[in-house]
């Protein structure tokens, strides 16, 4: 009996059932134009291999704030390789400064919603609108899932959930994520994130 118990063990190490799955944060805020964006990964890990990544974009609008001069803020549209003004705004920004975009670091580790695009300044509904055009397009990615968990006037979360043992590469690739940890962090920390 105390031969089988330890060829039990011995298998259950060797299978890697007996590794812990661990959890690492990294998060990120940014202000501008009185919307402030959180943003947070939570990945899922066990050793250095990705498991599972919840994304959450968290976008809260202060109301007492003006729009620059009132200039046109709604019009965006989104691709996967970023953010085009909209061909009907004529709204001269020239002297746009990055500051002026609402972005933070939103973007530049899954799907270029909102880049940094020294060109457009954005409000919440132009927020709104180019999640929603965006997302249109993930509908048949496995091991993809979003959802919508607040759509205020004053606030915008959604939220991405992906299985990094369903997802496939090309669509890893397109979203800049990296199924091992040690490189995933890095990417996230040199994008602007803190990571513990």
């Amino acid at each position: 009996m105390k031969k089988l118990l330890i060829a039990l063990s011995i298998v259950f190490l060797m299978s890697g059932c007996g590794e812990e799955e661990k959890t690492l944060s990294c998060k990120s805020t940014s202000t501008a134009n009185g919307v402030t964006t959180n943003t947070e990964y939570k990945i899922k890990y066990i050793n250095e291999d990705v498991k599972h990544v919840t994304i959450t974009y968290d976008y809260t609008q202060d109301n007492n704030t003006t729009n620059n001069d009132n200039n046109n803020m709604d019009g965006a549209n989104a691709d996967t390789d970023g953010l085009t003004t909209n061909k009907d705004d004529t709204t001269n920004n020239a002297d746009t400064k990055a500051d002026d975009v609402v972005d933070g670091v939103v973007g530049d580790t899954i799907d270029g919603i909102v880049d940094t695009v020294t060109d457009t300044i954005l409000d919440l509904s132009g927020i709104k609108s180019t999640y929603e055009n965006q997302m249109s397009t993930y509908d048949n990615i496995d091991g993809f899932k979003y959802k919508v968990d607040t759509d205020t006037d004053n606030e915008y979360k959604v939220t991405y959930d992906i299985d990094m043992d369903k997802i496939s590469d090309s669509d890893l690739t397109r979203f800049n994520l990296d199924r091992n940890l040690k490189t995933l962090r890095t990417n996230e920390e040199n994008s602007g994130y803190t990571c513990k």
